[in-house]
């Protein structure tokens, strides 16, 4: 603690440090004196520490700091001194210290009152203070005395010298150090007489007013949980020092340690990535750099670097305080107080939040946005510290199955065998036995940031007539409240990639792998295929300053999904493609299944049928058998795809490939492989460059597939390299690049060869 203090009071001398600094820990130290009682300001709450403190002044604050400090008898009539007479201010603090040995008046019987108290005066006074006599002094005066209160840190950061004068900041740390100091044969410390105990490196965390999870009148802190007097000093919150308690529960007074070069640092968390934190403050974005060591204090506990950046989001704030080299020292993680979920119902759904769309930010769906780009039935969040919004428009449509623990109560709900939390009062209302859903019926969740259920659209709400491919269909059994119903049902994906399931009014499975449209009529759906698109076609570009597709604008928020085969005997996949992927590829009208325009003529959704071949899987044919009779076919296959051997096996049907062949293989149930065809090879050659996505072979680049496979072969034998060990082997090497179909139709080379 005297260390501690020692940084406190060099910050007043020192020149280096700038003066407004000093009143601040100046009165951390004060605060505690006068909560004791011991020291306090004049009437305007001034401390006055450069003024010079009388011997009168010193011994009142001996007495206040002595175990004599309750027996001072202020209406005394005795005069300890002629010039001390009863009627003088000090005589009754005067009269405990002649009495109990903490003073000594001159050999003139005077005290001599109003003469500056000088540097030993106060030292042997401060002694006597800890129970020290005489008979501890020896004869040498004042070297003695002066000598024990070094030696026991009294006079620890007083900057004076035997003869000085002492200023009340002087006598301010020779108060605290003695305080903190154990009295004479004891082990305990003065401050113990007070009921008061101090703990050092401690961090005070939080109160209710940064974090609203603090009950109302309690402090966190690294130390523990305690209540708080009105005499702390909340604006120290963040910082590490010494807390002193009153009764063991009570932090009545704070001592920060030492100066901190820039203070604490307060900025709001917008991404946790790695070992960087993304934080955000006065409209500008910085990374604060972290790593295993750094100290974390979250919910008025010290947690790992680790564990803190996996629970760290978005409007979170931390309070970061840094040791004078400018390292960091700690940090202090409090929840943000994000405002919603809310559910968009109009254009100026912003201004419940207390906001407007001048100075708002908006990220919809992780991309930064416009507030026109918010859509009904959106769920929007909002931080009051960025102001921004955080917007999400994920939909789950789907049969209500079954609520836990009860639809009475419901924290979490199934809907088509898939359960989630719920987040939202309003979904809690609409789902539970008050609301107007009932088991069975078909809901569409609206889901916010963290996946769980903000709302749940009524059927006023939703469009009576949505677009989509038809993946599943038929008769399903789903299980409502612990029974086993059977219902006509259909699936369809949308082009936002959401996956809706609905009850059906009949089984519509001749109509599968096609383009449909649903119309809804109280949550049961009819289906159609009487789509259209729009005789769209062309090349599509996708620029920075240019979306088209053919003739027609390409709206920025397009959205697409391509599914992998049109053939309702077979299982198709469908993905979500971004329009980049499809940049300079041309699309027949063929290939569009379904495409729509928004209110400004733009394309805002397509459907399309096995452009980019990215759903595909491929590989290289290690062995390829087949044998024919009349009366039958049959073939056998072994191919390696990712690195991974696999077999196949057919009868009746043969494929019309052979061994050290690059494959497209097909499987028209998602399980067994239906068809093996050859990959065209694109070029063979030297590879002069590999640049990213791109490899030139011959004098022409390619554009390989984000997963695409490279292997070396040797004799039968193929091994799987990285893109950056064929970028080292590449003048030695020749190379056969494989690809599924030309550039301009979406492809992409698939397998390269080394060897």
């Amino acid at each position: 603690m005297k260390k501690i203090l020692s940084l406190i009071i060099i910050s007043f001398v020192l020149s280096s440090v700038s003066v407004s600094a000093a009143p601040v820990y100046s009165d951390n130290v004060a605060s505690m004196l006068a909560e004791l009682k011991i020291m306090q300001g004049d009437p305007d709450g001034n401390m006055r520490y450069d003024d010079l403190v009388s011997r009168a002044e010193c011994t009142k604050i001996a007495v206040a700091s002595s175990v004599f400090r309750n027996s001072v008898a202020t209406g005394s009539k005795t005069s300890p001194f002629s010039d001390v007479t009863y009627k003088h201010w000090a005589a009754p603090f005067v009269t405990v210290g002649v009495q109990n040995g903490l003073c000594k008046g001159y050999l003139d019987a005077t005290f001599r009152p109003n003469n500056t108290v000088l540097y030993e005066e106060a030292a042997t006074m401060f002694l006597r203070v800890l129970g020290y006599t005489d008979e501890d002094f020896g004869a040498s005066w004042p070297d003695s005395q002066v000598g024990i209160a070094k030696n026991l840190g009294i006079l620890d950061n007083v900057p004076k010298s035997i003869g000085d004068e002492l200023t009340r900041r002087d006598i301010a740390t020779i108060a605290y150090n003695t305080l903190n100091t154990k009295q004479k044969n004891s082990q305990a410390i003065l401050l113990s007489d007070f009921n008061r105990t101090i703990i050092d490196d401690v961090v005070l965390i939080s109160t209710t007013a940064e974090d609203a999870n603090v009950p109302e009148g309690k402090i966190y802190t690294s130390a523990g949980t305690y209540n708080f007097a009105d005499t702390l000093n909340t604006s120290l919150i963040g910082r590490r020092g010494s807390v002193i308690l009153r009764g063991g529960d009570t932090v009545v007074s704070f001592i920060p340690q030492g100066i901190v070069s820039s203070g604490t640092d307060v900025r709001m968390v917008y991404s946790a990535l790695g070992n960087g934190i993304v934080t955000y403050k006065n409209g500008a974005f910085s990374q604060v750099d972290v790593n295993n060591s750094t100290v974390f204090y979250m919910d008025s506990a010290k947690v790992s670097a680790s564990s803190a950046l996996s629970s760290l989001e978005m409007g979170d704030t931390l309070r970061i305080s840094y040791k004078s080299n400018g390292d960091i020292d700690y940090i202090l993680c409090t929840k943000g107080s994000t405002q919603g979920p809310l559910t968009v119902k109009s254009p100026t759904w912003y201004t419940s939040f207390g906001t407007d769309s001048t100075s708002l930010t908006v990220m919809r769906d992780g991309v930064k946005s416009s507030v026109s780009d918010v859509r009904t039935n959106d769920i929007a969040y909002y931080l009051k510290e960025l102001d921004i919004a955080l917007v999400y428009s994920k939909k789950v449509t789907g049969i209500y199955e079954d609520a836990k623990p009860n639809k009475d109560a419901p924290t979490s709900v199934t809907v088509s065998g898939v359960t989630y939390n719920i987040e939202g009062v309003d979904a809690f209302t609409k789902l539970s036995s008050s609301g107007s859903f009932n088991l069975g019926d078909t809901v569409t969740l609206l889901l916010g940031k963290s996946g769980e259920i903000a709302d749940v659209a009524t059927n006023s709400q939703l469009s009576d007539k949505v677009y989509g491919f038809l993946t599943e269909a038929g008769a399903k059994q789903t299980t409502v409240s612990g029974s086993t119903v059977t219902k006509p049902y259909v699936k369809v994906i949308l082009p936002s990639g959401e996956a809706c399931e609905y009850i059906s009014n009949k089984d519509y499975s001749s109509m599968l792998n096609r383009a449909v449209f649903v119309t809804l009529n109280n949550g049961t759906a009819t289906v159609s295929a009487n789509v259209t698109n729009n005789n769209i076609s062309g090349r599509f570009t996708w620029t920075s300053s240019v979306h088209k597709l053919g003739s027609d604008t390409v709206a920025p928020d397009v959205k697409i999904i391509e599914v992998s085969t049109t053939n309702s005997y077979e299982k198709s996949s469908v993905a979500s493609v971004f329009p980049q992927r499809l940049n300079g590829t041309t699309l027949s009208s063929s290939t569009i299944l379904y495409a729509s325009k928004n209110s400004d003529g733009e394309i805002d959704s397509l459907i399309l049928e096995d452009i980019t071949g990215d759903m595909h899987t491929y590989g290289i044919l290690t062995s390829a058998k087949s044998s024919s009779s009349s009366m039958s076919v049959s073939g056998s296959y072994e191919y390696i795809s990712n690195g991974n051997i696999s077999s196949v096996s057919t009868q009746n049907k043969a494929f019309s490939v052979s061994s050290g062949q690059a494959v497209k293989i097909v499987s028209a149930d998602g399980r067994s492989v239906t068809s093996l065809s050859p990959l065209p090879k694109a070029a063979t050659g030297k590879i002069s460059s590999i640049t990213g996505s791109e490899i030139t072979v011959g004098g022409k680049t390619y554009t390989m597939a984000d997963n695409v496979q490279i292997y070396q072969k040797k004799s039968y034998e193929y091994t799987m390299l990285t893109i950056d060990e064929l970028n080292e082997m590449k003048s030695d090497h020749s190379a056969n690049l494989y690809q599924d179909k030309a550039i301009t139709s979406g492809g992409r080379v698939r397998i390269i060869v080394i060897s």
